[in-house]
């Protein structure tokens, strides 16, 4: 390019705006861009690579002395990147290459090196990438004293392991300046999960070396189409094998004798000889045999003879089992014996269930304590804890919910001091020795790797029936599967009907012995009581139905349904109400309230659970007037409230909600639910565990593992509503309920009364109070999250997690018993062929067509059946089965059992000597044939229960015979029985033997299928089968054979094992599993949208999904779409509102023109979503369009701008609780899609998020909690 040239284009570069198009003609650049394009003399060309269409442009090439090489305007590669073949002649463009070398471009000095030069940076220096260490300090320890002895430098194995390619523990920790959250990130492996096959080293594809043995390994004997080749004949590998004697000793005389050949004919010589059955005998005789044949040079292998003592490994689990219920009162008397030096020590006598799990603990045994509401379970979390700070490891305490998670980490802090709190908005003391966390917050950690979970020794999960959530259940599971080998497992639960069963399951999956300590004792046993009040006398009305000692009480219970509530006269005719109707709610309260505080001793505190939110501020509003608290009661409780409301804004102070329920507190009454405000639920709590809160209205979440026993307990109705249909209370949720009445050291009883409101029965009343607890159940479900994140690492399968889930429990009980069919069922359907030339090559084949046909008359007869029900009795009908061979029978009468199984009551004939041989021969093992049974002889008659795939064909007319008469006979009573009867009898034997024998070369007055006038699709599949069947059987070339029927039985026997073997295959494989049609369709559905490859690698999209936890796909598309980049921070935090918000019934928002459009958007990529989903026949829990709710848009816009929370309350009805907890969840989402934007390298998203999580994160919403402080 000269530099003319050069110059203009330098010009053009200053002046342009935006993109110039070049475009290339007659070797002349033209720039339409210019208002008069000037043609551009410049030496170069396009060059196109062969058919694929891609182009480059090159120049042209000046030779040292002059020569141009004259390219036309377009030249053209091959496309397997030969030279321009523009010349046909390639031949003497070759040469002229290859001998012209002065026209290579190696003379051009401006070309042979080219240089950058780069800006000076000392500092990069200060911060050097160092590699693992390779090297490190092993101490040795005296075994006695735990003394240290010496240290000892040794190599580090496997010290190219990082958090990148591993999921070892072995490998290396993350470097403190890339570690990240203590969560870790999503960029880690995970740990190899506990229970999972361990990973070998071999490559992919390759199996171990001990699977191929030629004594079981399926090998083929010939290849395909080839005569007979090598036969693998099973050798008794007996012979090779030495047996160990009890002592476990093993002699060097027995290997060699089992590895040469004359030694061991020597040793069998003289066993067989002798018979010796002693062991040491038979020693002796092995010795003998060695030195029998020894040379001279061999007598120094004496010396070396000794005995090898083998140490047995001790099972883990005996017979497959994994679960041990323990006798609580075993070994108690030995407790402070077993355990001298405890942990962690308490001022109070253990129970017998504390004790027994103490104990497992010392021995680091994993246990499930299953016990009533304030039992005491959190002692063994205690003492886990205590013990994991001894042995310098962590310990890590789950719960359910996030309030849960503060409470505990204030007691725990007063009890240990060394604990942490990790929620999705804060963490203190990360580096603990007692972490607590929700169990969401420990899957992340678990899916990405953390190296926190190297510490682990503990997880304790609090209230794990929560596992049967239908929401948040799957968490429970994946957690559980995910954990590694190394940690222990506490699991705390109430009372629950299958304990034993989520403990085999919890076992099988970790491969771990779980230890169930299970006690049905009450610390404070209950009474129950009725209130059926129809005047002020409330302590009259007060009925017991059920004693501290869970015995009922019948007449009381009589009573209380027989008194009317009404003073009302009972209508005539009608039954008594049980609806209090003389007397409003709030002047039932007023009463009960005070004449629980009346008695001696007073009942209160009383906690009331209410279902709905609304009716627990009316209720406690209604109580207003009441005075339940004396003057200093008072004064503490304004002293505190003040304290606590200090950390709120002077507006905040005076919120409706908090002025209102600081004032209910100073009387003595409070409401716990989600749409109060987190920090006035929390002073509530610590009010009320102060015992200065007499009178509590509560949402059910009360009772979910707070520590907060009430004297009594209040139900304002025993029924709910599910969020599907209004119910009856489960007797695990009353159970759950009730178990906060009765305060440990304080009560001798706890008092539960029920409030009778509604229609209920007795049957009723008694089952929800001494029924069974809820049966827990799987909820595993496949989520896009948990298949992404599982198939970014490259040793883990989806499958591997639903073959373990708690859904598929009997399918791994029933494993060890399958894998021990295979082996037989192999070497049965490998059976030798036969050697007869007819029954080789079609035997097998008849099999199978005989076994189809056997299934399509099956099909065909339960139609004619269902067709002629109503005709079927008198009728003759052929039987075969395992007793009958085409044998004719009447049908005398019909019935129907328990599981809806039609069954034929029939009149058989029979011949003695021939049923007993078909007898040997069951069904599927004879040939086909329509020729019926003809006795001989004297006949016999049967009468049998015949099913409906029993009956071989129907008769077109019907017997002559009476049927009733012979069901007299045979089923009436002796004085009903006559001689007309028994003439019935023989002449129904006499009429099957004369149709037997007209028929003989075939049923040619049976019921033909023509004569059922059906033509759908199904039934003509069905009948081509069954013809097909038939025609096939009779060309068959192996019926000709001599032997057939002897052969059919041993090819039948071989059909069959193989049929089980391929059933057996199939329910130990993955196409098994429940949800493994939805995993295929989701995969597929991820594949489509670019989240996957073909071979299931995860892509840029698949990456960002596995950031986000809620709406994966939808949020995952909308960062893809670019439809959030052109709004602004605050619009979007408003939108994505809609995946955090769940309330149904709201007031409609008033949104600005943007918003609106940002919903529409939403609402469409939503629908493209299920329609996606609709199309790949995904099993759908929730629509995307069901998930999104936009109620709160208005409210986080406006707060996002920077109104006070007074004024946003006043665009809504939602509760001030449920906004704030929908505003904190939405900054966990903010963050999300901020690590979203940086992935896909997005700076103006990743700034707007930023900015819109600090404008969300203000005041009241995000007030540190009062346990944290």
């Amino acid at each position: 390019m000269d530099s003319e040239t050069k110059s203009q284009l330098a010009k053009l570069e200053n002046n342009r705006t935006d993109t110039i198009t070049l475009l290339f003609n007659v070797n002349k650049l033209y720039i339409p861009d210019l208002q008069q394009p000037q043609p551009l003399a410049i030496d170069m060309t396009v060059i196109e690579y062969g058919s694929s269409g891609e182009t480059e442009i090159i120049p042209r090439v000046h030779g040292a002395f002059g020569q141009t090489n004259n390219f036309p305007t377009r030249v053209q590669l091959l496309p397997c990147g030969l030279p321009p073949s523009e010349d046909s002649n390639l031949r003497n463009e070759l040469e002229k290459l290859l001998l012209s070398p002065q026209d290579l471009p190696i003379f051009e000095l401006d070309k042979l090196q080219q240089f950058w030069p780069r800006k000076s940076d000392p500092s990069s220096l200060y911060h050097v990438n160092l590699k693992p260490n390779q090297m490190t300090i092993k101490v040795t320890r005296d075994m006695t004293t735990g003394r240290l002895q010496e240290y000892e430098e040794v190599s580090i194995e496997n010290g190219d392991l990082t958090s990148r390619n591993s999921t070892s523990l072995k490998r290396s920790p993350i470097p403190e300046r890339d570690r990240g959250p203590v969560t870790g990130q999503s960029t880690n492996m995970p740990f190899w999960p506990g229970g999972f096959d361990p990973i070998t080293s071999l490559p992919h594809g390759v199996q171990e070396l001990d699977e191929l043995n030629f004594d079981t390994c399926d090998l083929l004997s010939n290849p395909p189409n080839f005569g007979p080749g090598m036969k693998f004949d099973q050798m008794n590998s007996s012979e090779n094998q030495v047996e160990l004697s009890e002592s476990s000793e093993i002699n060097i005389s027995d290997i060699l004798a089992a590895d040469v050949p004359w030694i061991k004919d020597e040793k069998l010589k003289e066993n067989t000889n002798d018979n010796l059955d002693n062991e040491n005998r038979s020693k002796q005789t092995a010795t003998d045999a060695v030195s029998k044949k020894k040379s001279a040079g061999e007598e120094e292998i004496d010396s070396l003879v000794v005995n090898l003592k083998v140490v047995k490994d001790k099972p883990k689990a005996t017979s497959e089992r994994w679960f041990f219920r323990v006798n609580i009162n075993q070994d108690v008397d030995k407790f402070h014996s077993i355990v001298p030096n405890m942990a962690f020590t308490w001022p109070f006598e253990l129970d017998a269930f504390q004790k027994q799990a103490i104990m497992k603990l010392e021995k680091h045994e994993n246990v499930f304590v299953a016990a009533h509401t304030s039992a005491g379970k959190t002692v063994v979390a205690e003492y886990a804890i205590a013990l994991a700070s001894k042995h310098v490891t962590k310990a890590i305490y789950t719960s359910p919910i996030k309030a849960l998670s503060n409470q505990k980490f204030r007691d725990f802090k007063m009890t240990f001091g060394d604990v942490g709190l990790l929620t999705g908005d804060v963490q203190i003391n990360p580096e603990a020795s007692c972490l607590i966390m929700t169990t969401e917050i420990l899957r992340s950690m678990l899916y990405n790797g953390s190296d926190t979970i190297r510490d682990i020794e503990w997880v304790i999960f609090d209230e794990v029936h929560y596992i049967n959530d239908d929401e948040r259940g799957v968490v429970w599971e994946e957690v559980l599967i995910l954990l590694p080998d190394h940690v222990g497992l506490i699991l705390l639960s109430a009372t629950v009907s299958n304990s034993d069963e989520l403990a085999d399951w919890v076992g099988r999956t970790k491969r771990k012995q779980i230890h169930v300590i299970s006690t049905t004792k009450r610390p404070v046993p209950l009474e129950h009581f009725l209130y059926r009040s129809p005047n002020q006398k409330t302590d009259k009305d007060l009925i017991k139905i059920f004693d501290s000692k869970e015995i009922v009480l019948n007449d009381n219970l009589r009573e209380a349904f027989k008194r009317p509530t009404s003073t009302k006269p009972t209508p005539k005719g009608g039954k008594p109400t049980t609806k209090v109707k003389d007397k409003t709610e709030a002047q039932i309260y007023q009463s009960l309230i005070k004449n629980l505080i009346k008695k001696d001793p007073p009942m209160v505190p009383a906690v009331v659970f209410v279902f709905s939110r609304k009716k627990c501020d009316n209720l406690a509003g209604s109580l207003s007037t009441a005075n339940l608290t004396t003057k200093d009661e008072k004064s503490k409780i304004k002293r505190f409230i003040k304290k606590s409301i200090s950390i709120l804004s002077d507006k905040d102070q005076k919120l409706p909600q908090v002025v209102w329920l600081c004032e209910m507190l100073q009387l003595g009454v409070a409401v716990h639910h989600s749409g109060i405000l987190p920090v006035l639920k929390e002073i509530v709590e610590m009010v009320y565990q102060e015992g200065l809160v007499k009178c509590l209205f509560a949402t059910e979440t009360f009772a979910m593992g707070v520590n907060m026993p009430a004297k009594c307990v209040i139900f304002d109705t025993i029924s709910k509503h599910d969020g599907n249909s209004r119910r009856r209370l489960h007797p695990g949720e009353y159970i759950q309920m009730a178990g906060r009445a009765g305060r440990r050291g304080k009560d001798k009883t706890g008092t539960v009364i029920m409030l009778l409101k509604e229609e209920i029965n007795e049957i009723d009343l008694r089952q929800m109070i001494t029924g069974k607890p809820q049966k827990l159940q799987s909820k595993f479900r496949l989520t896009y999250g948990m298949a992404l994140k599982v198939l970014r690492v490259e040793n883990l399968e989806v499958e591997d997690l639903m073959w373990r889930s708690f859904a598929e429990l009997h399918k791994q009980v029933r494993k060890s018993t399958l894998e021990k069919q295979l082996l037989p069922l192999q070497t049965k359907s490998r059976s030798e062929n036969f050697s007869c030339p007819n029954c080789i090559s079609s035997i097998d084949l008849y099999c199978e067509v005989l076994h189809d046909y056997y299934h399509a008359n099956e099909c065909l007869q339960k139609i004619l059946l269902t067709e002629a029900q109503s005709k079927i009795k008198g009728r003759f009908v052929v039987i075969n089965n395992d007793n009958h061979h085409n044998a004719l029978g009447i049908v005398l009468d019909t019935k129907v059992d328990s599981k809806r199984r039609s069954f034929y009551k029939t009149f058989i004939l029979i011949n003695e000597s021939e049923e007993k041989s078909t007898l040997l021969k069951p069904k599927g093992s004879r040939p086909y044939s329509n020729q019926l049974f003809i006795p001989y002889g004297t006949c016999q008659y049967k009468v049998e229960d015949i099913g409906e795939s029993d009956i071989a064909a129907i008769s077109k007319n019907s017997s002559k015979v009476k049927v009733d008469k012979i069901m007299v006979e045979l089923t009436g009573s002796n004085f009903k029985k006559s001689i007309d009867s028994e003439e019935h009898i023989s002449a129904a034997m006499l009429e099957l033997k004369r149709v037997s024998e007209n028929n003989s070369d075939g049923l040619q007055t049976v019921l033909s299928f023509s004569d059922i006038k059906r033509f759908d699709a199904e039934f003509r599949d069905i009948k081509a089968v069954y013809d097909d069947a038939i025609a096939r059987m009779k060309s068959s070339k192996c019926v000709k054979c001599p032997h057939f029927a002897e052969h059919l039985v041993q090819a039948r026997d071989r059909f069959v094992s193989r049929q089980r073997l391929e059933r057996v295959k199939f329910e130990l494989s993955k196409e098994n599993l429940v949800l493994q049609a939805d995993y295929k369709n989701r995969r597929e559905l991820l594949q489509c949208l670019g989240y996957i490859d073909e071979r299931g690698v995860v892509q840029l999209k698949g990456r960002v999904a596995c950031e986000i936890n809620n709406c994966e796909l939808l949020i995952t598309e909308l960062v893809f779409d670019n439809i959030l980049n052109p709004m602004a921070p605050e619009e979007i935090a408003a939108l994505l509102s809609c995946i955090v918000f769940q309330q149904k019934n709201y007031s409609p928002p008033e949104l600005t023109k943007g918003l609106l459009n940002g919903v529409e958007v939403i609402r469409g990529k939503a629908k493209e979503l299920d329609k996606l989903e609709a199309e790949y026949n995904i099993d759908i829990y929730e629509k995307y369009e069901d998930k999104i709710n936009f109620g709160l848009v208005e409210v986080v816009h406006d707060w996002a701008k920077g109104e006070p929370f007074a004024k946003i309350m006043t665009l809504t009805d939602v509760s001030e609780g449920v906004i704030v907890r929908c505003i904190q969840r939405l900054d966990s989402a903010c963050m999300e899609v901020k690590t979203a934007a940086r992935i896909i390298g997005d700076p103006v998203l990743f700034d707007k998020m930023i900015e819109a999580s600090r404008m969300i994160k203000q005041d009241i919403c995000f007030t540190a909690s009062l346990y944290i402080k």
